[in-house]
C-alpha cells in the first residue's frame, strides 16, 4: 500500500505507516520518484508470494 497525499504532516505519515501502509508520499510528487517507489513495492510484494506447491491445502475447522 502506497499512501499518496497532500498532507505533509509527519504525524499523519507515522499514522499511515502504523496502520499498514508500506510507503507514504506527499504531493506534489515527481513522476520518476513515484514510479521508482511503485517498482520497489512490486518487487517486495513478488518476494512475498509463495509458490503454489508450498501452500498446504485448507482444512475445515471443527468446532
Amino acid at each position: 500500500i502506497l499512501m499518496l497525499t497532500a498532507d505533509t504532516n509527519l504525524e499523519r505519515e507515522e499514522e499511515g505507516l502504523a496502520v499498514g501502509a508500506d510507503d507514504y508520499m506527499s504531493k506534489p510528487v515527481e513522476p520518476r520518484r513515484l514510479a521508482s517507489r511503485v517498482r520497489a513495492l512490486v518487487k517486495r510484494a513478488e518476494r512475498r508470494v509463495l509458490p503454489a506447491d508450498s501452500i498446504a491445502p485448507a482444512t475445515p475447522a471443527l468446532e
